[in-house]
């Protein structure tokens, strides 16, 4: 079953634009949208230093790295039951459970093989309320280079502040190829159509 779709492809294609303006990005769908495939989809069309129309170039060096390479971080939860600790998103005293590099300490400085600096995180429904109130710092000042990609299923329990600093954008279940985009998400709060969407970043790409 294939996750293409070309409404979401075009839209991915504006936001890698420089004059987009959109600096951060919550994907949300169910158990089966094809979330994570359109996370890595966007990361690397951000990673990559000659994007196209069609995605990434395959050539440069980000596109040729596992991941996007050094300018690409992904985080997910960790622990049982898994969560985005505090540690994950900003420098503690004492850090218990991750020995990964917190994304404002990964944003602090600019890309070395990337035009930006990308960190997503996945099932960010399951970060804890320090977590969440540390990264919408980072989201209220970001970097010039840096761009974020956040990803749920439980759009509910982000909270208005994270959503309403972010592009949210609903990935549909890939019911068939005919019926890829039968079964929409209508009930969360911040759901906006693609067309609403394609016009914020016309809206953008027009500004002064």
């Amino acid at each position: 079953m294939s996750a293409s779709d070309p409404r979401l492809e075009r839209l991915i294609d504006r936001l890698v634009q420089p004059e987009s303006g959109v600096h951060a990005v919550l994907l949300y769908g169910s158990g089966q949208s094809p979330i994570r495939h359109w996370m890595m989809q966007l990361v690397t069309m951000w990673a990559c230093k000659q994007p196209t129309a069609t995605g990434p170039c395959g050539e440069c060096g980000p596109c040729r790295s596992e991941n996007g390479g050094v300018d690409v971080q992904i985080i997910e939860p960790t622990s049982n039951p898994p969560i985005i600790n505090l540690e994950m998103i900003t420098e503690v005293d004492r850090p218990v459970k991750w020995e990964g590099v917190p994304v404002r300490r990964f944003l602090r400085t600019p890309p070395m093989m990337s035009p930006r600096k990308i960190v997503a995180i996945t099932d960010f429904d399951r970060a804890n309320h320090r977590a969440s109130n540390a990264l919408l710092k980072t989201l209220e000042e970001p970097s010039p280079y840096a761009r974020l990609v956040l990803t749920t299923t439980r759009i509910s329990r982000i909270t208005r502040t994270i959503r309403s600093r972010c592009l949210c954008v609903g990935v549909p279940e890939p019911v068939n190829s005919a019926g890829f985009w039968s079964k929409t998400i209508e009930s969360e709060p911040c759901q906006l159509c693609l067309a609403e969407l394609d016009q914020i970043l016309r809206l953008a790409v027009a500004a002064p």
